[in-house]
């Protein structure tokens, strides 16, 4: 019996998270021949086995073993995801920058938080963000980039939470980037009664704002905000609606 045992490995595949399927396609022939000029009456039969094994090795980038001892991300509601860590032996001039992605293969930077060296080795650190358009109804991925003051980079392990569509994605804000004051949109059609609360890229509630039977509100950001980045959430009192979006006051 005939054995033939092929090996093939594929290299510079993309990183896999999460589970699924591998479907694979090959064909077997099997053949009998006879010769001769005397009638032969012949039965036969042939059997094909085929055996797959499947090993996955996945180096991942350097991950935080010590640093880091614990690293959580939780949705609060379909507006704010909130990412918490905890550190140990924390150094002078370290960096923390939290990272998201949507693929597993690119990570792109969300905030940026200095080490909290006034606590000596332990660190505790929160971040809120605020669900953006482009995120609805899609897996986001986030982990903590950690570099030191020499130059050394290192990872956390990755954290993952599922998005569902925001209720409404009429919320609009313009201009934006603003200077002065700023408008909201929340409505085109539907009257309701806003709660409105602007936070700054750590999560702090900066100012909350009312308006009753509204499909516009004005925000004077030049008096009341700070040059920077902010998140604008919404919340329909009457139908819990809600929305976010990041705003720029230059």
């Amino acid at each position: 019996m005939n054995q033939k045992s092929t090996t093939y490995t594929l290299y510079n595949t993309a990183d896999f998270m999460g589970h699924d399927s591998v479907q694979f396609d090959y064909t077997t022939s099997t053949y009998s021949a006879a010769q001769g000029s005397i009638n032969n009456n012949l039965e036969g039969s042939a059997q094909d086995a085929v055996n797959f094994r499947i090993t996955y090795k996945y180096c991942p980038q350097t991950v935080l073993a010590a640093d880091i001892t614990s690293f959580t991300t939780n949705k609060i509601n379909d507006a704010t995801i909130d990412i918490k860590w905890i550190t140990q032996n924390e150094k002078n001039n370290r960096n923390y920058e939290i990272q998201k992605s949507t693929d597993g293969k690119s990570f792109r930077n969300i905030a940026e938080l200095a080490a909290k060296t006034s606590t000596p080795q332990t660190g505790a650190y929160s971040y809120s963000y605020a669900v953006q358009l482009a995120d609805n109804n899609k897996t986001l991925l986030f982990r903590i980039k950690q570099t030191d003051a020499n130059g050394s980079v290192q990872y956390s392990a990755v954290r993952a939470i599922k998005v569902n569509a925001t209720a409404n994605e009429q919320f609009k804000l313009y201009p934006n980037p603003a200077k002065g004051a700023t408008s909201l949109i929340f409505s085109n059609t539907k009257r309701g009664n806003w709660e409105v609360n602007i936070h700054s890229v750590s999560g702090q509630l900066v100012k909350r704002y009312s308006f009753t039977n509204a499909l516009t509100g004005n925000i004077n950001t030049g008096n009341e905000l700070g040059k920077g980045i902010y998140m604008v959430r919404i919340i329909n009192k009457t139908t819990q609606e809600k929305g976010v979006r990041q705003l720029i006051i230059q």
